[in-house]
């Protein structure tokens, strides 16, 4: 019988302070070559896959090194989605993507008030009524 190698969990990599730093430059160039930066399309390049065997869980885990990042990245997909929407441009799958709460949480609901917090109407009756014709 074979044995099949065990694979490593990447979710317990640990990384130094040299590769954290690699991580975050990688990370900063590819949020400025990008139009529309997403984490997902940041993990799966060859060269962040095969170097780090970074995964999404392990970015989210550590917000004290790329909290900012990714509140850039998300700030950037919300701005291009919102010019593609207002330009007429696949606006129909922008407009769906800015209802996520990820990208912006937009809705269509319209919330309308109806309690009134002025003061009560007072109806005046100033109108001068007709005089009564006399009876015949």
């Amino acid at each position: 019988m074979s044995r099949t190698k065990r694979v490593k969990d990447a979710r317990k990599t640990k990384y130094t302070a040299d590769q954290i730093k690699a991580i975050v430059y990688e990370l900063e160039q590819y949020i400025d070559a990008n139009e529309f930066p997403k984490l997902s399309s940041f993990i799966i390049l060859p060269e962040i896959r095969h170097k780090y065997k970074l995964t999404t869980q392990y970015i989210y885990d550590h917000p004290e090194y790329f909290s900012y990042l990714t509140d850039i990245m998300t700030a950037k997909c919300e701005d291009y989605l919102t010019k593609k929407a207002l330009s007429g441009h696949a606006s129909v799958p922008a407009m769906f993507l800015l209802k996520q709460s990820k990208y912006g949480g937009l809705t269509d609901r319209q919330d309308i008030d109806l309690t009134a917090k002025t003061q009560p109407i007072k109806f005046i009756n100033t109108v001068p009524r007709p005089k009564k014709s006399p009876k015949k």
